[in-house]
């Protein structure tokens, strides 16, 4: 019973359940790290994902800290504590805390929970998080552009790159910064070999990425192509093109072609965070950036949130 009538077991903070791999780690956070500054209170990351077995996605490790990021750990009490609270939340549970939290002479403890799944089937902005109080426990996508706080994120998502590892694409690294370098980032991998992911968020079409290369040589014709792909194989025997594309492969962690990707003058995007926040962290309102006009084939979400509105969108042209 006192894990239920303790106000002070748990900290005034906002609890965030991070998941997936390293783009949608930096989705939950930077939704949680703009409740959490506007709060003034700490962020603390529950990592339980991390623990699980993967069935049905795609198995993934915890890589936020290959950023400048800014969290504490939830304790493993605190993650009781909260698990409880959520589910007494409601209804008879509810009134039965507060009768007993009467007699126990204590306050009982309350938490606020967001369930986005639950409560916003929308990839759209939902204004209840201005609403907010702590401690604050939080399951949330966070897709819409207009949770973060991109001035903060910037320091936040500035990616650790060690000397070594500069002077290991050092000479990607000098075209990129040095040219109208594009980035052209293909999606394939569990989009294409895992069944749940390619029935929700889809594969897009060889015409996308042939529209958009056209799109970016009708812009301005001195750009260069720089191809980031999990399926480079795949992108030389499909993808045919008057212009030379430039395969980036690069020996090290994946973080690093995001990086390289932040270099580029401009960037075409896949229906993917892992090019989506490249452009983010980027991006000026003169930026080329082209995106699909549809995030995922499943057109179960709106979308309309997922990007700025100067990113120029074209058709996905989704594999069928």
């Amino acid at each position: 019973m006192k894990n239920f009538y303790k106000a002070d077991q748990i900290e005034s903070a906002v609890y965030m359940e991070i998941v997936g791999g390293l783009a949608n780690q930096m989705t939950c956070y930077a939704g949680a790290r703009a409740i959490a500054d506007r709060l003034d209170v700490p962020l603390k990351l529950d990592l339980s994902f991390y623990k699980s077995d993967f069935e049905g996605c795609t198995p993934r490790d915890f890589e936020l800290d290959c950023l400048n990021v800014r969290y504490d750990l939830a304790s493993p009490e605190e993650l009781e504590v909260l698990s409880k609270a959520r589910k007494r939340q409601i209804g008879r549970r509810r009134l039965l805390d507060d009768l007993i939290g009467t007699i126990l002479q204590q306050k009982p403890l309350r938490c606020t929970y967001w369930n986005e799944s639950k409560n916003n089937e929308s990839l759209r902005y939902n204004s209840i998080v201005d609403g907010f109080s702590t401690p604050l426990s939080i399951n949330a996508h966070f897709a819409s552009v207009q949770y973060y706080d991109m001035d903060s994120l910037r320091n936040d998502f500035e990616f650790k790159v060690s000397n070594d590892q500069r002077k290991g694409m050092a000479k990607v690294l000098s075209d990129v910064q040095s040219s109208k370098s594009v980035s052209l980032h293909i999606r394939r991998g569990d989009y294409a070999s895992l069944a749940t992911a390619r029935s929700y968020h889809g594969l897009l079409g060889i015409e996308y990425f042939q529209e958009a290369i056209a799109k970016a040589k009708e812009l301005d014709p001195d750009v260069k192509f720089y191809v980031f792909s999990d399926d480079l194989d795949w992108v030389e025997d499909n993808l045919k093109c008057e212009d030379k594309l430039n395969m980036v492969s690069i020996d090290g962690p994946a973080y690093l072609e995001m990086y390289l990707m932040t270099q580029c003058w401009g960037n075409i995007i896949a229906n993917s965070g892992f090019s989506r926040w490249p452009a983010l962290l980027a991006d000026t309102n003169d930026r080329l950036v082209i995106r699909p006009n549809r995030w995922n084939v499943a057109d179960v979400m709106e979308d309309v949130d997922i990007a700025p509105s100067h990113w120029l969108a074209i058709d996905s042209h989704f594999e069928s």
